[in-house]
């Protein structure tokens, strides 16, 4: 019974480190926005200098097991500043783009933006760099107002189920060692038992004679 309680649960909680992970991951990435708008309201740089800077670093950022996980850059009107797989889509309006299942993805995150600031916005997208394999995505983005761009990173759902299976197969195989060993330690005692039992019976049949 245990056993089934524990996969939800620990399922449940990796996803929770996974969502903290991108909005974590999200907040660097917008805090290169700032640092960059921070330079040009000091006279530094140019807006256009600016912006150009910040993309450039965004754009060449990575994480993850394989170092393929990325950031986007989309504005309030859902046109795509920058997505560094998706390069066909830079300098485009997005806001008629869809998904495999007609979710407007873009134009969520915009409205969850305006509504909220930040959020989680879930979708089927390409794997990494693979545009063959459509995988479901969760994604978090944060709005920078002063430029009105907005910035995002997401995680992959599969990764999850992949490490929950991976840990259901580790708990499945320790449970199958534990019951081996519980059965050859039963066995073993009821064999000493057994002849322990066996020895009285013939003691008590000595001193009968």
């Amino acid at each position: 019974m245990s056993f089934f309680l524990v996969i939800p649960t620990f399922e449940r909680s990796l996803m929770d480190q996974k969502r903290q992970m991108i909005r974590h991951q999200t907040d660097i990435a917008w805090s290169i926005l700032e640092d960059f708008h921070r330079l040009e309201e000091q006279g530094e740089l140019t807006r256009e200098q600016a912006q150009a800077r910040a993309v450039a670093m965004i754009q060449d950022l990575r994480f993850g097991p394989e170092n393929l996980d990325y950031f986007w850059i989309n504005d309030m009107d859902v046109n795509m500043v920058m997505h560094p797989y998706r390069v066909d889509l830079n300098d485009t309006n997005v806001a008629d783009f869809t998904d495999p299942e007609g979710f407007h993805l873009f134009v969520e995150m915009a409205r969850i933006v305006r509504r909220q600031q930040s959020g989680y916005v879930q979708y089927i997208w390409q794997w990494k760099d693979d545009p063959n394999r459509l995988v479901p995505k969760l994604s978090y983005v944060r709005g920078f107002g002063p430029w009105q761009w907005i910035v995002g990173t997401g995680v992959y759902i599969e990764d999850v189920r992949e490490e929950t299976e991976a840990v259901t197969a580790g708990l499945v195989q320790a449970s199958l060692v534990i019951f081996l060993l519980t059965l050859l330690i039963s066995s073993y005692l009821s064999f000493l038992a057994a002849r322990a039992a066996k020895r009285q019976e013939i003691a008590h049949a000595k001193l009968a004679e």
